[in-house]
């Protein structure tokens, strides 16, 4: 939605949180982003359904989620190769 309203090409919605408690401690704090997703495309239906409350993936509603909508399946694959494209980029990054 932002994308469509703003045009923004990353919107980095994760480390707001942070960055405050890190100042209230007074703690210096960075942020390091990979972007997974691009902000033109949707993610696939089975993917939000799978990641919970604290952003953690729940493999066994991908298997569900695949079952009930297979056709996500290309557009799930493509996630995961550019996700693992960018905890690479991560990698390297805190080298």
């Amino acid at each position: 939605e932002l994308f469509k309203k703003t045009g923004a090409a990353v919107v980095d919605m994760e480390s707001r949180g942070i960055a405050e408690a890190a100042r209230e401690a007074k703690l210096p704090f960075v942020a390091i982003r990979a972007v997974a997703d691009p902000a033109d495309r949707t993610l696939p239906k089975v993917a939000t359904d799978a990641i919970n409350a604290h952003g953690r993936l729940r493999p066994f509603r991908v298997l569900l989620g695949l079952l009930a909508r297979p056709g996500d399946i290309g557009a799930l694959l493509s996630l995961a190769k550019e996700a693992g494209l960018g905890y690479d980029a991560l990698t390297v990054a805190v080298r």
